[in-house]
């Protein structure tokens, strides 16, 4: 992450620390979590994998053909994928935080609009395959 914008970085380490926790919690906070992600079939361990590898590269812990694999433009730094596509997603104002496990839970901004960069962007590009035996035209 040293060409990312330093403020973006703190905020996606704050929603990785957030989603840990709740993690943590239990299998109902868990799969309302990934829920929020669009991938609620998978275990928590291959959830975190998608967490932890630059998207595009889901194809490793899953069964997915994703188009335009940007693994290696997202953390050059002549191309800013990190701070002009990522980061205004992640730190966008908004009122979107909410909760889960009947309201016990907070889920945080930051988190919600993570989930949406990964639901609504990235698993937008698998183009075949699933996810753990859900088709990813039911993503």
């Amino acid at each position: 992450m040293q060409y990312g914008d330093q403020k973006c970085v703190k905020v996606l380490q704050d929603a990785i620390s957030t989603i840990d926790s709740i993690l943590d919690k239990g299998s109902v906070a868990a799969y309302q979590l990934k829920q929020l992600f669009g991938v609620e079939a998978l275990t928590d361990e291959d959830f975190a994998a998608v967490l932890r590898r630059p998207p595009g590269t889901y194809k490793v812990i899953a069964d997915l053909t994703c188009a335009g694999t940007w693994q290696t433009r997202f953390w050059s730094k002549n191309t800013s994928v990190f701070n002009d596509e990522f980061c205004p997603i992640l730190m966008k104002q908004s009122t979107l935080a909410t909760t889960i496990v009947n309201g016990t839970i907070n889920v945080p901004a930051s988190v919600v609009n993570y989930a949406q960069w990964t639901r609504d962007i990235e698993l937008k590009k698998c183009t075949s395959g699933n996810i753990k035996g859900v088709s990813v035209g039911d993503v």
